[in-house]
């Protein structure tokens, strides 16, 4: 489904892609029923940067369930960065229920490890779901960076410098996208996303 939603994504042929695109992609293709996206001017980057959070709701008390994610991002950070959080957090709509986390210890084991070293002898949940962050940061570049889209940067001859500044992404985003080993990586990293959520 992260594979059809960048396809998708990759017509609008305009950079800078904005958040709001790839949220509207999300819901026509039914992955969720609404997205929020809220900025938190006091979220601490050196702990968090970023959070993802899925739940159901009603706008009534019969009414049917909705399926909504809430994206939060920090505002102490760059419009490049907050950007690519931003997208990033978005490809955990594809998460499974079980890829998620449910517990307060579970987010403290996934922090230590997103923070920390990610080789360690000590595994466990928290490394796994540490990995499935890690990969979800490449999984989010070719919603900001589509292949098209970059393809056609390329072709008239943009530099990394002129890609992060026209599609609003990190310096070091846009110098990966550029290097020829990328088209491989986004068709490997897209792999890993072929599952579809459980809205459980």
């Amino acid at each position: 489904m992260l594979a059809q939603i960048i396809s998708s994504v990759d017509n609008i042929g305009a950079f800078p892609i904005q958040a709001q695109q790839i949220i509207d992609k999300i819901i026509e293709f039914g992955v969720q029923d609404r997205v929020i996206v809220c900025k938190d001017n006091e979220m601490n980057t050196d702990f968090l940067r970023g959070l993802f959070y899925r739940y159901r709701s009603r706008d009534a008390v019969y009414g049917e369930p909705a399926f909504v994610s809430l994206v939060i991002y920090p505002g102490k950070v760059d419009i490049n960065n907050q950007r690519m959080i931003v997208a990033k957090e978005l490809v955990h709509v594809f998460d499974s229920k079980e890829e998620m986390t449910d517990t307060i210890e579970e987010l403290d084991a996934l922090a230590d490890r997103v923070l920390g070293p990610l080789a360690t002898d000590d595994v466990g949940i928290g490394d796994l779901m540490a990995l499935k962050d890690k990969i979800a940061f490449y999984q989010a570049i070719p919603l900001l960076l589509p292949p098209k889209m970059l393809c056609r940067a390329k072709d008239v001859g943009w530099d990394a410098n002129r890609l992060s500044k026209e599609a609003v992404v990190p310096i070091h985003v846009a110098t990966l996208a550029m290097t020829n080993d990328w088209p491989k990586l986004v068709s490997y990293f897209l792999v890993t996303a072929a599952n579809t959520p459980s809205t459980g």
